[in-house]
């Protein structure tokens, strides 16, 4: 797709991308006119709808790297926006996992905007601090998992739930399948909804936590991030930071 450069003398550089694609452009009397479907247009207009190009709007969108620690693989956790508006959409991709920040997640903080980022991954991993062990079924009835005893400090209604065999010679566990997901928390028992296969007495039961909302950020040596904002209005961003710290695995 054809796109129109701008260049900033004061910079000496090619400075921003724009998505309209004018037949001419000019420059009179220190007023910028590029010409569409032979109509003349004037731009940079205090009045006019910002990012609106001969009637058609387009959102202002910002890509950038962060690259620190070029050697280590850290966790992007989060990000900090400087500027007057927090409604910026963010794709996050490293060179392993990938994540989001919807607008909505931003939240005012000491004048700046502050947001998590969410893991793109629904898949279950084990190493994470969300996946927990539960404790050995005793016994299956319709919907409900029994337990003599049972931890569920870290268990919520609405957490995955997943049941595997335990070899009784070595202790080892076996190959993990899920049940479904926790409707309800008894003592000594749950109770199971979207049941996938219900367990049987002597099952090892795992939780897993939605892998997108208890999240840690993304993975990987680098992350760019691609930030997204639809207003037509005037709006202003400083400076974006992101909080990064070393992997622990």
């Amino acid at each position: 797709m054809a796109k129109t450069l701008t260049y900033k003398k004061s910079v000496q550089g090619w400075t921003s991308f724009y998505s309209y694609e004018p037949e001419w452009i000019d420059n009179l009397n220190d007023e910028y006119f590029t010409f569409k479907n032979g109509q003349i247009y004037v731009h940079h207009k205090d009045d006019n709808d910002r990012n609106t190009f001969y009637g058609e709007s387009y959102d202002t969108r910002i890509e950038f790297v962060n690259n620190e620690g070029p050697s280590e693989v850290k966790m992007y956790r989060a990000v900090k926006t400087e500027g007057n508006s927090k409604n910026w959409d963010v794709l996050v991709d490293s060179d392993i996992e990938s994540g989001h920040i919807k607008k909505e997640s931003f939240v005012k903080r000491e004048n700046m905007y502050y947001a998590y980022v969410r893991n793109n991954n629904d898949e279950v991993d084990t190493k994470k601090l969300t996946f927990q062990g539960i404790g050995v079924c005793t016994s299956v009835s319709s919907d409900t998992i029994n337990f003599s005893d049972f931890s569920d400090s870290t268990l919520s209604v609405e957490d995955n739930i997943y049941k595997a065999t335990v070899n009784e010679e070595t202790s080892e566990i076996g190959d993990m399948t899920l049940v479904g997901v926790v409707e309800s928390i008894n003592l000594n028992s749950i109770t199971i909804k979207n049941i996938s296969s219900m367990p049987v007495s002597g099952d090892f039961i795992m939780l897993g936590k939605n892998q997108t909302s208890e999240s840690e950020g993304v993975r990987g040596y680098y992350t760019k991030y691609t930030m997204t904002n639809s207003s037509t209005s005037p709006i202003e961003l400083y400076a974006v930071d992101s909080e990064v710290t070393k992997s622990n695995l």
